[in-house]
């Protein structure tokens, strides 16, 4: 299995290609794309054809109310520290 959400250049997609074609168990995840354009990802790489390939466009989780969902919870985590509460998704540097 290869996961591949930094760049799809570190990837030769020829390689990769027929990796998935030849080996059904093989499987690919990715967000990345070695052409991206409006249509993402690219329409039309063959990679998408196959069942063994997953794959997303980049900016996926963009979705019509995510930057106001993420302000009001950065305004409400902000709130929240100066009054001394507990803020939303704090990560302990003990816990890694």
């Amino acid at each position: 299995m290869i996961v591949d959400v930094a760049r799809a250049a570190l990837i030769d997609h020829e390689a990769l290609l027929e990796q998935v074609r030849e080996n059904p168990d093989f499987h690919v995840a990715m967000d990345v794309w070695w052409q991206e354009n409006e249509g993402w990802p690219k329409d039309g790489d063959p990679l998408l054809s196959f069942p063994n390939v997953i794959g997303s466009a980049h900016n996926a989780e963009m979705s019509s109310t995510a930057f106001r969902e993420a302000l009001k919870t950065a305004l409400t985590n902000i709130r929240a520290f100066i009054d001394g509460k507990l803020v939303k998704g704090k990560v302990n540097r003990e816990e890694y």
